[in-house]
């Protein structure tokens, strides 16, 4: 094994408590007088940068070194708890929490609002200690549930020991993973990359470049707005509107919470604004995203969860649709340790993730882990998910073309006395239109996202008819191709096609594993160019033995060079990205003849 990745491992191992050495204590938040779970109840341990959330049901998992301790349970509108553990307990927790009963003042507006004064000093103190913030270390989980209109679909979740630079960036040392039967994930999950903080300056998702709420000019760019003053324990909570002031600007539009007397947001929840579109074959899409934050009882006000929600259909009109994607993730940042010494072995590989050694990673969940607990509909997914329910199965579409697919034409079949039909005899008829529709979709530095439709129609044995139609978002354009091929011993092919093709192709890459590596940062394995035009090309086979083919084809292309148009990735982090390599611009025309024996 390779000195420097070992120290790595054993850095993160140095760093960072063993996940399986700790104590479990489980339990759920609830108010005090409704009995009603609170989802998103932050717990932290008092003292230290350990704490947890809770999930959608009201339950958390929190991993205690040493009794007794202090944990401090806090919710907007409530009164925080201080509940001193003596011992871990062998049952769960119930902690209730009373709601606020600090008397507000009522929300007075004159000229200027004061949800802009208030915004104004919380970019004000910001600015102040992020000049400070140089480094931390942080354990980081991840889970992502991919559902359709029916239910829970495939899981996935990792967890890490996560490293963060503000020079250098950020790596992860992957301490576990684990994922339902039918995912067939190889690679090594991030799990801190997946995470977005809401508090940067500028926040890009899938392509769009946004503003964040506490940018230096986002007081130009946005509209803030006091909505009214909550409670957190004795301090006033500033709930604070945001939205863009122009439509057409990509931008935030939701609500944030602001603690009075350190001018700090403590949680955010915002989704993109009117402008975030995309063309077809995206017929809807609506994303969401909460975090919340906290300074552990310092100065950095650092992200302790996140979590989003992405709803997406795709279709063409009544043609082709498919089942509604949800994507739902929740993610956990605990035990951080801020401005502490990182070893150059950290950062002097480009890969952004590397594997603890076999005895540190598990491919399962340990029984004691960093994480948020599963709900009820989580737990049963990954009992009876297996690697049958492929992903292709849940999203097979529907429509028009969809039922031409399994569509019967002409008097052809079997009678019911199991004969054929006299129709059959001696002409060829449609007995099945076999259409085959393959949806594909990649990320790189030069087209960002792409999305493609292949559909390809055989009608009869001889005859194929195949299209191809997608979209690449940063050259904001439209990619077609299609064709036509037919005969038998001697067949004919036309072809022609419009798009941006890796210059050469990988047998040990593909574009999906660099679509992933792509967008967590990692170096974009392929160049690219754009190639326009046709080709038709004639086979013979059988020509002088069985196994003979001749061939002859023209060729009639335009080829031109494509720049990088991808500085950071959809989730923002900086890509290794090297210059797209140029290609000879201008068009060429060829023929090409060869002989097969």
């Amino acid at each position: 094994m390779h000195l420097r990745f070992i120290a790595i491992v054993l850095f993160s191992l140095c760093i960072a408590e063993p996940i399986w050495a700790q104590d479990t204590v489980t339990g759920s938040v609830q108010d005090a007088k409704t009995g009603e779970y609170l989802p998103g109840a932050s717990l932290q341990i008092e003292g230290t940068y350990s704490g947890t959330i809770t999930n959608r049901q009201g339950h958390f998992s929190i991993h205690i070194d040493s009794v007794p301790v202090v944990l401090v349970v806090r919710f907007i509108g409530y009164q925080s708890l201080r509940y001193e553990l003596e011992a871990i307990p062998e049952g769960e927790l119930r902690l209730p929490l009373a709601p606020s009963v600090l008397v507000l003042p009522e929300v007075t507006v004159t000229g200027e609002d004061p949800g802009i004064r208030i915004m104004r000093r919380v970019i004000e103190e910001k600015q102040k200690w992020t000049a400070d913030l140089k480094t931390y270390a942080v354990n980081a989980y991840n889970r992502f549930r991919l559902e359709n209109d029916t239910g829970i679909v495939s899981i996935w979740e990792s967890g890490t020991r996560a490293f963060w630079d503000r020079e250098r960036g950020v790596r992860e040392v992957s301490q576990w993973q684990q994922q339902t039967q039918n995912m067939g994930l190889d690679q090594v999950l991030p799990a801190a990359l997946f995470v977005m903080n809401l508090y940067d300056d500028n926040v890009e998702i899938a392509g769009y470049n946004m503003m964040g709420v506490t940018h230096p000019d986002a007081l130009d760019f946005y509209h803030f707005r006091l909505e009214e003053i909550s409670a957190r324990d004795s301090s006033e909570v500033y709930i604070i509107s945001v939205e863009p002031k122009q439509k057409t600007s990509s931008g935030f539009l939701g609500r944030l919470s602001i603690l009075d007397g350190a001018y700090a947001m403590i949680s955010a929840s915002l989704e993109p604004g009117d402008a975030f579109l995309f063309p077809p074959p995206v017929q809807s899409l609506r994303a969401s995203y909460s975090q919340q934050f906290s300074n552990f009882g310092q100065r950095f006000w650092l992200p302790v969860d996140f979590q989003s929600e992405l709803d997406m259909k795709l279709g063409v009109d009544r043609l082709l649709t498919f089942p509604p994607i949800k994507v739902r993730q929740i993610s956990r940042l605990s035990d951080f340790e801020v401005n502490i010494s990182l070893p150059d072995s950290l950062f002097e590989s480009d890969s952004i993730v590397v594997e603890a050694d076999s005895l540190s990673r598990l491919e399962v969940r340990p029984v004691q882990t960093v994480g948020v607990p599963l709900t009820q509909e989580e737990t049963e997914a990954y009992a009876s998910i297996d690697s049958t329910m492929t992903l292709e199965k849940a999203y097979e579409p529907s429509g028009i073309v969809a039922r031409m697919a399994n569509f019967k034409m002409g008097g052809g079949g079997e009678d019911r006395d199991g004969s054929r039909g006299e129709s059959d005899r001696g002409s060829k008829t449609f007995k099945r239109l076999n259409i085959e529709i393959r949806p594909n979709a990649w990320y790189n530095r030069v087209e960002e996202f792409h999305g493609r439709l292949n559909i390809e129609i055989k009608p009869v044995d001889d005859l194929r008819i195949k299209g191809m139609a997608g979209y690449s978002t940063a050259p904001s354009e439209t990619m077609s191709g299609g064709g036509i091929s037919f005969g038998q011993n001697t067949r004919i092919n036309l072809d022609y096609s419009n798009e941006i093709v890796p210059r050469y192709a990988s047998p040990v890459r593909s574009r999906f594993l660099n679509s992933a590596a792509v967008s967590v940062g990692q170096t974009d394995y392929f160049d690219y160019y754009q190639t326009k035009g046709w080709q038709v090309s004639v086979e013979k086979r059988r020509l002088f033995s069985r196994g003979s083919t001749f061939y002859a084809s023209f060729s009639d292309r335009e080829s031109s060079s494509i720049r990088t148009s991808l500085g950071k990735s959809f989730l923002g982090k900086t890509i290794r990205s090297t210059p797209n390599a140029q290609v000879a611009q201008g068009r060429l025309q060829y023929v090409q003849v060869g002989l097969e024996i």
